[in-house]
């Protein structure tokens, strides 16, 4: 399983927070991070704040989290899953299971033609996660039929529209050009994802008309 991930570093991360012993199976959860901000954020840190990420979809990748002492995540290193006697892809579902018991939410709609996540207040749950939330997408799919087009702009935001909304599509764009910008943004996502056919895809924008 191990080929299958990319050693990487996770921007919004700490390596420090709790023992190798303290890091519970029941308070694992995923976390999105973009990948180029990771990167490049790495430079300069030393090897034991390697972490592991697995490439999920677009600019997006996907790491592995407990929540420190103070409340805060703390990345999981190879050295727990093995602690724990998880490989990568149990260690993920597990984290999963974690997220959907704790980060229950609901939608709030905006102006009638999109809508965004409520995110609990829990540093554990992370709105770009609910992207992995099979169950709430084949809901949403029930009512939206023609596909769900999802941006994230920023760390903490995830709106998304009915796919054939195209005045909606359009606005979540620009959302995502006027949210990086602003001031202490951390940016996620410059892309937008559409989920047809109970998957995710990258959205391709023809941005010459």
């Amino acid at each position: 399983m191990r080929a299958r991930v990319t050693t990487l570093f996770l921007v919004g991360l700490v390596t420090a927070g709790l023992s190798h012993a303290e890091g519970a199976a029941n308070e694992l959860f995923p976390r999105m991070s973009n990948i180029e901000n990771a990167q490049r954020d790495s430079k300069g840190l030393g090897p034991q704040q390697e972490i592991v990420v697995a490439p999920f979809l677009g600019d997006l990748s996907i790491a592995l989290t407990f929540v420190g002492r103070d409340g805060q995540p703390v990345a999981a290193t190879h050295a727990d899953l093995e602690r724990l006697s998880l490989n990568h892809d149990m260690a993920r579902q597990l984290a999963l299971k974690n997220f959907k018991t704790r980060c229950v939410s609901k939608f709030t709609s905006f102006e009638g033609n999109f809508w965004a996540i409520d995110v609990p207040y829990a540093p554990e749950c992370q709105s770009a996660v609910y992207l992995l939330w099979d169950e709430i997408w084949l809901d949403v799919g029930r009512k939206l039929t023609n596909g769900v087009v999802a941006a994230m702009p920023t760390e903490g935001m995830l709106m998304f529209a009915s796919a054939d909304d195209s005045a909606a599509v359009a606005r979540l764009e620009r959302l995502i050009s006027s949210e990086q910008a602003m001031p202490m943004a951390r940016p996620m996502s410059s892309l937008m994802y559409i989920h047809r056919d109970g998957r995710w895809a990258v959205l391709s924008v023809n941005r010459g008309k």
